[in-house]
This record gives structure tokens, sequence and C-alpha cells, in this order.
């Protein structure tokens, strides 16, 4: 993606996915953080614009416009995507994060190495969870994993951040976040 409104911003009433005119790349991160986005925007009452939509084709693939709630220009003959990645979803329930673990458990083939699965569900659950459980955000989290020459997966979501969350216990070491004092008794 070449911007998101100049990076996150959303200036007067427009929400605009700028696509890069001549090429298209993105990785999981981008994909996530587009979706947890636009999904804010949409909570906002904004309306999501592509421009450039006809470099969008892989986006579309990864169910990001379907998110955005934008009609698809593409008519794309779907292929089953297992062991390459799994489109962008919204996880904001346990069962959803369930789903999303055992789907990123087959994307990664682990099956002949169940110590390895199991540790990676368990981080996998754990880093979901803790959105949902921490995060305030109403939309939830999004997630989107890609399988390459490496593994890529993207949670994000628009929740209230650490600073906001628990600043006493980041003290100095967030910007802009309140100092603790500390008294020492002698």
């Amino acid at each position: 993606m070449w911007s998101v409104n100049d990076f996150l911003g959303a200036p007067g009433d427009r929400a605009i996915v700028t696509l890069h005119p001549r090429y298209m790349h993105v990785e999981p991160i981008g994909v996530a953080m587009a979706g947890a986005w636009g999904s804010r925007m949409i909570r906002d009452g904004y309306k999501i614009e592509v421009e450039n939509i006809e470099r969008g084709m892989y986006l579309d693939r990864m169910k990001l416009f379907e998110v955005l709630g934008i009609e698809s220009p593409f008519a794309i003959r779907t292929h089953e995507e297992a062991g390459r990645f799994i489109p962008l979803r919204n996880v904001k329930t346990n069962d959803d994060i369930r789903a999303a673990v055992a789907d990123i458990s087959a994307l990664l083939h682990l099956d002949g190495r169940r110590d390895v699965l199991h540790a990676v569900q368990y981080c996998l659950s754990e880093l979901l969870r803790n959105v949902i459980e921490h995060s305030s955000s109403p939309d939830g989290a999004f997630v989107c994993p890609l399988l390459r020459r490496r593994g890529a997966i993207a949670d994000l979501d628009c929740g209230c951040g650490l600073r906001d969350r628990n600043p006493e216990s980041l003290g100095s070491r967030v910007p802009g976040a309140p100092r603790q004092r500390r008294s020492r008794r002698v």
C-alpha cells in the first residue's frame, strides 16, 4: 500500500487507502493494519475509499475490501489457500481465537513436531486473548498470517494502547507517560 490517509490519518470526512499506481507488495502487517484502521474509521462514521483500486487484486483476495465494506471490482476465482496464507480475519470472541489458532496451526504444518505446535498454539492464543481482554477495542483484533519462505503473522487492533491502559507500570520508558515517584525509606 502506498498510504492509508498518509499513515493512519483521516482528514475531513474522507478515509482513503491509496495504492501505488504501478506495483503491489504488502506484508501481513500492512493488511492487518489497514483492516484495524478501516474498522475504526467505519465505526467513527467514515466511508472508506480506495485510490488506484485496480492494483488491489491481492488485497481483495486477502479479504481486506470485504472488511472495509468496499465492493470488489474483481472477479476472482478463489483457490484453496491452505499452506500459503489465511485471509484477513476479525477476532472478537474466544471461539474466534480457537478458530484462528487452529487455522494458523494447520498453515504451519507442524504436525510431526507436537511440542513445537503446542508452544506456537499457546503463544498465538495468549497474543489474541491479550488483545481482546486488554485493548478495550470494540473492533477486536485483525489477524493476517502468511507463509512464504518465512512465516509472518500480524495481529493488530485500534485499542487503548499501553500508555493509556497502564502508564504507571511503564514509567519513563514510554515517551509522554507520567513519571513514577518513588520514596525511599532509610
